[in-house]
């Protein structure tokens, strides 16, 4: 069968065209890895720093109600909740303004 020499030219890839993809995907592959760990590590980071600061606090308060005879309110870092609510009927159609809030969503009221 005859083909022209553009088409052999299109479906013939190059040894370099390959090992240059297979050099990028190692290198991105590692890269990602690397992310992912210091993602995890700056987790536990954090987390532990917002255990460190709560504690702190409350040394802190119990020390000035023991000096002072003072009540007050302990300040706390709280790690903030993801919003995901599992919906089994999904659409587009409207998602009420209830579920939107539970989502964190902005609701617009039409009243005026």
């Amino acid at each position: 069968m005859w083909m022209s020499k553009t088409v052999v030219e299109w479906l013939n890839v190059s040894l370099d065209t390959v090992t240059s993809l297979k050099e990028s995907n190692a290198a991105l592959t590692a890269e990602r890895d690397a992310l992912k760990n210091e993602l995890a590590s700056i987790k536990i980071t954090s987390d532990w720093f917002r255990v460190q600061i709560n504690s702190l606090q409350m040394e802190r308060v119990g020390l000035i109600e023991k000096a002072y005879h003072i009540k007050l309110p302990v300040p706390e870092l709280v790690k903030s909740p993801t919003k995901d609510i599992q919906r089994d009927d999904f659409s587009f159609d409207d998602l009420g303004d209830e579920v939107a809030r539970q989502l964190g969503m902005t609701t617009y009221d039409t009243k005026f």
